[in-house]
């Protein structure tokens, strides 16, 4: 679960980033203080990215950590049965 998030996380952090880029391209070909503003939210946009970008590494890194260092868990097989006065069902869902 936290792997996944984490991975979730790059991918989001990845496509804000290609979207300042984007923004940031559209600003240099712009003049006055559109192309200011659109710059102000190009590099606004890029830090997001940045940040999310680098939760997300951490996210996924702790996932992975969690996911390698966890114990195996013995497998057992689901048991039917009865008792004389009931139905059991037992085992690990």
């Amino acid at each position: 679960m936290m792997l996944g998030s984490g991975v979730v996380t790059l991918g989001v952090g990845a496509g804000l980033g290609l979207q300042a880029k984007g923004r940031y391209d559209t600003a240099t070909n712009e003049n006055g203080q559109i192309r200011n503003t659109d710059s102000a939210h190009a590099v606004s946009e890029g830090n997001v990215a940045t940040g999310m970008i680098i939760a997300g590494s951490v996210i996924a890194a702790g996932g992975l950590v969690l996911w390698i260092t966890a114990p195996s868990t013995p497998s057992t097989t689901p048991q039917v049965g009865t008792n004389g006065t009931s139905v059991f069902v037992r085992g690990n869902f």
